[in-house]
């Protein structure tokens, strides 16, 4: 059995098309991986701010249409400061960048 030029050649082009694909690959999967972070920060955001949001209409519902108290005046204000710091905050933008 003997090898010949062009199967040394054949066994070497494929190789470097295999490498070339795997490579290909891990960067694809990469930047796929680090988009799904982002959009996993992002629901995660979003949804914080949801909850917090609802929490402060109940409290102001239960303040001024009912005249009783679901919550202390230090919970109101600790739920606006929370909301204040997630509508000013950058979280997810500055996570975006930091993956790129």
């Amino acid at each position: 059995m003997s090898i010949t030029v062009d199967s040394l050649l054949s066994g070497l082009i494929g190789a470097l098309v295999g490498s070339g694909l795997a490579v290909v690959y891990q960067h694809v999967s990469l930047i796929m991986q680090r988009r799904s972070e982002v959009i996993f920060l992002a629901v995660d955001y979003l949804d914080e701010l949801n909850y917090l949001s609802r929490h402060i209409q109940q409290y102001k519902e239960n303040k001024y249409k009912e005249n009783r108290e679901a919550f202390s005046q230090e919970r109101y204000v600790e739920l606006c400061d929370k909301t204040d710091y997630l509508l000013t905050s950058s979280r997810v933008h500055a996570r975006s960048v930091d993956l790129r």
